[in-house]
């Protein structure tokens, strides 16, 4: 019997976030750990996001080099070695212009660009109560000590790493200095190898450290209000034990993608419960992952796009369903509404388990590549079904994640047909593919399409 099929609309607080990025990547295949992100406490937030670069930061560094001035590095360096090699980060921002008095999120973004061999990187986050430092004359010696304890990033590789700091936040709003700083400092024993470089803010633009902060929160109602308006045009329940080939085929198969073969007949099949499967499997040493399009079957322009999924269980895999233009790296560059984009409605990995990332790339995927996107941490994202919307008009997209908006933007927008893809991947974005268990597994409940 086919499973009853509900929209659900969780009433449980959950962690959300959002955050604008750039960034290049190679036929979809991310390599790096997160992306930048922000968070507010509420279920889902409306866009109300102000992201802020840090005005000044520096590295410090003891012994021999305590009177160095390390300003105007494109590093922010962390280590915990023996005297005239240890080293200390800080980082200010200046949200004057938040006008309030407290926010609802603050998340402090940092992009580690380089790790050296050793495994002991965790990184011990403080605030520091003075804030009159200056990047072009801190050093060892007068470098600010008075500090509040706010947390700690365990660091794993490259990639972007993130910390609520909305207390700190917030504290700072409810008094007349508008500018807050921290220190990264590793307090754990020396070792001559365990040293890390973080992008400082006279690093490539996509990297810089940076401060996401959200002030309001969103309404449940947001899908409901779409669909009072709109109507079903398209769907599939997932019906059956055989994929419906007038609606999908596979895609990419017999490409490689990183560390997969694509295979949707070995990967992609209905339950016979309403579901269909796409899995990640492992046989002998060869991976395979796969994918299924509705290219040639159904491309449409604009509507309201929504699958109900699970997730994955293990490390390894990321999962996605997005939109896709077959003219997507042609040129002009810069061109989306004639060439089109990816749009990514979401993507998932259990690497960082409890996270969302919606994206949007235009350009291809070579060097004129560009995307910009938010990282959406969901509580209970790990466990269960969940939906996944995306608004798509003539003049912005909006993403929804259980009913309620996470991000809007005209970042990228598509005026062409596009179409839907519902994939597996094995790229190294997920995690290292060795530490996965196989077979894993996205089981979607259904697609569906609606028009004004």
């Amino acid at each position: 019997m086919k499973k009853m099929k509900i929209l659900l609309f969780s009433a449980a607080p959950a962690i959300v976030a959002v955050a604008f990025f750039s960034c290049q990547r190679d036929m979809k295949l991310e390599a790096i750990n997160a992306k930048p992100k922000s968070a507010v406490s509420a279920n889902l937030l409306t866009a109300s996001t102000v992201n802020f670069t840090s005005v000044e930061d520096a590295y410090v560094r003891n012994g021999t080099y305590a009177t160095t001035n390390y300003g105007t590095s494109t590093d922010l360096v962390v280590k915990s070695d023996a005297t005239s090699y240890n080293r200390k980060s800080y980082l200010k921002f200046d949200i004057a212009s938040i006008t309030g008095s407290s926010v609802s999120s603050a998340i402090l973004n940092l992009y580690v660009s380089h790790v050296n061999t050793s495994p002991s990187r965790t990184i011990n986050v403080y605030a520091t109560t003075t804030t009159s430092w200056a990047e072009g004359n801190i050093t060892w010696n007068n470098a600010p000590m008075d500090t509040a304890y706010i947390g700690k990033l365990t660091v794993n590789g490259v990639g972007w790493y993130a910390i609520d700091v909305t207390s700190k936040v917030n504290a700072t709003l409810s008094g007349t200095n508008r500018k807050v700083s921290f220190l990264l400092l590793n307090n754990g024993s020396f070792d001559a190898t365990g040293d890390l470089n973080i992008a400082s803010r006279e690093a490539t633009a996509a990297n810089r450290p940076a401060l996401a902060i959200i002030e309001t929160a969103s309404d449940s109602t947001d899908v409901q209000k779409i669909l009072a308006t709109y109507h079903q045009v398209w769907n599939d329940e997932f019906t059956g034990t055989t994929m419906d080939t007038s609606k999908w085929s596979y895609r990419s198969n017999g490409s490689v993608r990183g560390y997969a073969t694509v295979d949707g007949a070995r990967t992609v099949a209905l339950d016979g419960n309403g579901n269909m499967v796409i899995r990640v499997t492992k046989e002998g040493s060869t991976y395979y992952v796969g994918q299924v399009s509705t290219d040639g079957k159904y491309n449409p322009q604009y509507g309201y796009y929504e699958c109900r999924a699970k997730m994955n269980k293990y490390i390894g895999p990321h999962i996605a369903f997005w939109l896709q233009s077959p003219t997507m790296g042609n040129t002009p560059y810069n061109n989306p509404a004639v060439n089109g984009a990816e749009v990514d409605i979401f993507e998932y990995h259990r690497l960082t388990p409890g996270q969302i990332w919606q994206t949007i790339h235009i350009n291809g995927y070579g060097t004129a590549h560009q995307s910009q996107g938010v990282q959406i941490p969901v509580a209970t994202i790990d466990t269960g079904y969940h939906t996944f919307g995306l608004l798509w008009t003539d003049s912005t997209y909006k993403f929804y994640i259980d009913g309620y908006k996470t991000w809007e933007t005209t970042f990228g927008l598509s005026q062409r047909t596009e179409f839907m893809i519902l994939s597996t991947e094995l790229t190294g974005f997920g995690g290292t593919p060795s530490l996965g268990t196989y077979p894993d597994s996205v089981v979607y409940d259904y697609v569906r399409v609606y028009q004004p």
